[in-house]
């Protein structure tokens, strides 16, 4: 059955938000795809049509994630105001409780260097 454009790219976006989540939660490694799509509520299968392979859902997610912070102080309030409401909520008890709904920039760096076995090979302290 041939779905339309519009419901594969909403499925699509259901799948990265689901899988923004899970990483910022668990790291990229934290769990697989099998647990992703349960949390979405579709079948394994449902997977492939949106994604060449976990390295392309990871990859999509991360630009996802770093495009959601990017646009998030923007949306605060100008000037000081805005930087405080900011560092508050990242401060917050609630963003360290629940990173799955927080900044995935400590869930997220220096996870893929781990996962490709790069870091200290490259030189890096």
């Amino acid at each position: 059955m041939r779905y339309g454009r519009d419901l594969k790219q909403a499925t699509q976006r259901r799948i990265i938000e689901a899988a923004g989540r899970q990483l910022k939660a668990d790291g990229i490694d934290g769990s697989g795809t099998a647990a992703l799509m349960a949390d979405t509520g579709l079948a394994n299968g449902a997977f492939y049509p949106h994604f060449d392979s976990t390295d392309d859902l990871v990859a999509s997610t991360v630009a996802d994630q770093i495009r959601e912070q990017c646009e998030t102080p923007e949306a605060e309030a100008p000037g000081h105001a805005g930087v405080e409401e900011t560092l508050r909520a990242h401060l917050a008890v609630r963003h360290r409780d629940s990173p799955e709904h927080g900044c995935p920039s400590a869930s997220l760096l220096g996870t893929e260097d781990r996962r490709q076995g790069a870091g200290r090979s490259r030189g890096e302290p």
